[in-house]
């Protein structure tokens, strides 16, 4: 099992850590879509759909782990999705 988290600390490295094409976030989740489906296929799993609906601004601080106050302060001007 050692293997394999080395294996994929290095395609990490090499896909989102030392890429300059995008920002280093969205490299990251790209790479971990593209692994989840390797796994998926597999396992022969499906995935679980989590955001169907859109949801609403009192909900964020559920998933973001922070204060109400703060998320709109953070949506009102325009901060990115990473420092959240």
């Amino acid at each position: 099992m050692r293997n394999y988290i080395l294996v994929e600390g290095f395609y990490w490295l090499i896909y989102v850590y030392f890429q300059t094409e995008k920002n280093i976030v969205d490299a990251d989740i790209d790479f971990f879509n593209i692994r989840i489906e390797q796994y998926e296929e597999l396992l022969k799993v499906s995935r679980k759909v989590f955001w169907n609906d859109d949801i609403y601004v009192y909900e964020l601080p559920n998933y973001f782990n922070r204060y109400l106050e703060l998320t709109e302060m953070y949506i009102e001007k325009g901060y990115p999705y990473d420092v959240f």
